[in-house]
């Protein structure tokens, strides 16, 4: 039911944007971020189907990347890149998550599936991207189609869908599948709260704000510091893990299947520490990769 990876997002959610000539001659796509000359000679270096690109679509969901949808050669993909404006860390953060993605492969846990990832950055324009399998479902946080609408049971389901998802991520052995370096889980629960504290406070640095009201943060900081855990297992932590970046069979209780991570819409983001996971039944989301820091 949901996809929770670097999720492909379905075609209902599709952005509105304005065609300049040049994208016009790229089907309907500025070629600054997508130009499709340079894609399908790198997608036949691939071994990948060939023919003409077909049905090129934009597809919404998350904030920042850029996910298109497109046919070639007789079969389906959905593309992610870091987002028009790149910052500093963009490409490193879809290296990372083009490697946790085709990592989960052999896993129960939901997620679009992996094709191939172009990570030199000289190739696109300077930015890196990978492609995945688009999974058809929607996204609860634009709204519900009819059947859920109806059946607060399958709603509840839902969310159960969602947890069981997350832990799916968490249960993963992140070594057997080749993502023992991808963090630094020494330390990682002794950080937290300083880190969170440090970023709630780096806010008043915009200029205007005036800070969150949010009472008893130093409270729980304290709670949280006398009661951290002295025993626990490194693994894959969802770093965006929330309804906007999950997909949710249209079907209801008859799909089994599920994703998470941010892909992508966003895509999600994983990091080695105390446990990662991705959410499911739902049916998929994005899985992006972060470092533990």
């Amino acid at each position: 039911m949901a996809n929770t990876t670097g999720a492909a997002w379905s075609s209902s959610r599709r952005s509105r944007i304005e065609l300049r000539p040049e994208a016009v001659a790229n089907h309907g796509i500025d070629p600054a971020l997508v130009d499709f000359a340079v894609l399908g000679a790198w997608m036949d270096g691939e071994g990948l189907p060939r023919g003409p690109f077909e049905r090129v679509e934009t597809l919404a969901g998350g904030t920042q990347n850029v996910l298109l949808r497109f046919a070639r050669g007789g079969r389906d993909y959905v593309l992610r890149r870091p987002p028009p404006h790149l910052r500093p860390k963009s490409n490193d953060a879809l290296r990372r998550e083009a490697r946790v993605l085709a990592a989960l492969a052999p896993t129960d846990v939901p997620h679009p599936g992996f094709i191939a990832a172009c990570l030199d950055e000289a190739v696109m324009g300077g930015a890196v991207f990978y492609l995945m399998e688009p999974v058809d479902g929607f996204n609860p946080s634009t709204g519900l189609p009819p059947l859920h609408a109806a059946d607060a049971a399958l709603r509840r389901e839902m969310g159960l869908r969602a947890a069981d998802g997350i832990a799916a991520l968490g249960r993963v052995d992140h070594r057997a599948v080749g993502l023992g370096d991808l963090g630094h889980p020494e330390g990682f629960l002794e950080r937290q709260v300083g880190r969170w504290l440090a970023e709630l406070e780096s806010y008043a640095r915009h200029e205007g704000y005036r800070g969150p009201e949010i009472p008893g943060v130093g409270i729980v900081a304290d709670w949280l510091e006398r009661h951290r855990p002295t025993r626990w297992t490194p693994g894959l932590l969802h770093g965006d893990y929330h309804l906007a970046n999950l997909m949710y069979a249209w079907t209801g209780r008859g799909s089994r299947r599920s994703s998470t991570g941010r892909c992508a819409p966003s895509a999600t983001r994983c990091s080695t520490s105390a446990g990662c996971s991705l959410p499911g039944p739902p049916l998929a989301s994005s899985a992006s990769g972060r470092a533990c820091s």
